[in-house]
């Protein structure tokens, strides 16, 4: 966490250095409907700490200091509190995006599962069809259609249906009202940012669902008598929602950003209309803190994903640590017919008389001792004549064909 603490200090520092050198209060002041002279812009700037004749190294020390002691982001162009402005705004953005994600989440996994376990079928290529149209619809595109066919609606109902602009009412009293016109004012955008950010959680599911759905364990489990159904929503969807759902926790903490181009349209107070704001007013102070907000919200959702493929696997109280040593093998003896592995049995208890020396000790295990072949290659010793071989390995057990082809092979040629 130290690592992304400095590289949040490094990007927020540079940031402040390039506002400044890009951004120009005095000239949003010059723009004003009356315009004030230059001494006067200056003494109004100067309590801010924006005042161009002041050194920049100076009010970065002062601006810097004030995070740091006092945690204060300073003073907007209009004079407003940073710290107040980004303490309400961001809660605006979270009800709004909150909500959206978590449908397009569910949305976009339910029609990923449908459409992998009908794989080419009409439904399939229909879903298919509207998340590429989904995919390649702008922001602006969806929400003008959308706040256009609301305002038909609305005068085809004669009264408000949907309301296009506005976060709250203000003639809503009582919890069921409230709630009723909160509704009547997400609806719009909500399904707006639904429609353009599901289509990814709906092929990326489809895509890992299909990659399981032929697995060797998925045949395991319809051989024991589940359908495709009941195997898919059992196993395969278990193995294959876990990278969805990975990066939907990570991307939780993105919600507090807001949505740019959505609050800009739809007059929500949130962060991402905070933003268009500050750059569009030369807001050196707002342009900061938005950064470093947003900087801070990356290392949140960063972290976590680098400690989750470094972390080792957790280890019990009393368990042996990781990686667990390589259990001993049985000592085993290998046939000389067979060439199979065979375990020697353990030794046993017995009389003197069963392999016990004289003083009542077991008798160490004598080594075997291997024949070497013979140049002739009959298994006879090599100092054995051609007739003493052939007479030595007849045995009842041996046919006579085998001496004869010993004596055969060893007599010169």
């Amino acid at each position: 966490m130290s690592g992304w603490l400095v590289m949040v200090f490094i990007a927020t520092n540079m940031t402040y250095f390039l506002a400044n050198w890009f951004f120009g209060p005095v000239f949003e002041l010059h723009r004003a409907q009356a315009p004030l002279p230059h001494r006067q812009i200056i003494a109004t700037l100067e309590p801010m700490n924006l005042s161009p004749e002041t050194p920049l190294l100076t009010r970065w020390w002062r601006w810097l200091s004030g995070v740091l002691f006092h945690w204060d982001w300073g003073k907007g162009i209009v004079g407003s509190s940073v710290n107040d402005e980004i303490a309400s705004r961001m809660w605006v953005s979270a009800e709004l995006v909150f909500g959206a994600t978590v449908l397009s989440v569910v949305i976009g996994v339910a029609i990923g599962v449908y459409t992998a376990s009908r794989q080419y079928s009409r439904s399939d290529r229909f879903f298919q069809g509207l998340a590429v149209l989904s995919m390649n619809t702008h922001t602006v595109v969806a929400s003008t259609a959308l706040v256009l066919a609301a305002i038909k609606i609305n005068d085809m109902a004669g009264t408000t249906i949907f309301y296009v602009t506005g976060t709250a009412g203000g003639d809503a009293e009582g919890f069921l009202p409230s709630l009723v016109d909160l509704l009547q004012r997400l609806t719009l955008p909500t399904i707006s940012l639904v429609f353009i950010s599901y289509a990814v959680y709906h092929l990326t599911q489809r895509s890992l669902l299909l990659d399981n759905i032929e697995a060797d364990y998925v045949r395991t489990a319809r051989s024991k008598g589940l359908t495709r159904s009941q195997a898919i929503r059992r196993h395969a969807l278990r193995t294959s929602i876990i990278p969805v759902a990975t990066s939907v926790a990570f991307a939780i903490p993105t919600v507090f950003t807001g949505a740019t181009l959505t609050e800009t349209i739809y007059a929500w107070r949130g962060m991402g209309q905070y933003l268009v704001q500050t750059i569009t007013k030369n807001d050196i102070h707002g342009v900061v803190a938005t950064a470093a907000f947003t900087a801070v919200l990356t290392a949140v959702r960063g972290d976590p994903l680098r400690h989750h493929h470094r972390r080792p696997r957790p280890q019990s109280e009393g368990e042996l640590t990781w990686p667990r040593p390589r259990k001993s093998r049985p000592r085993t003896s290998r046939t000389r017919k067979s060439g199979s592995l065979r375990r020697r049995p353990p030794p046993t208890a017995g009389p003197p008389s069963a392999g016990l020396g004289a003083a009542g000790a077991a008798r160490p295990p004598q080594p075997r001792r291997r024949r070497r072949p013979s140049p002739a290659g009959c298994g006879c010793p090599p100092s054995t004549s051609g007739a003493s071989c052939a007479t030595s390995r007849r045995s009842p057990d041996r046919p006579s064909s085998s001496s004869s082809s010993c004596s055969s092979s060893s007599a010169p040629v």
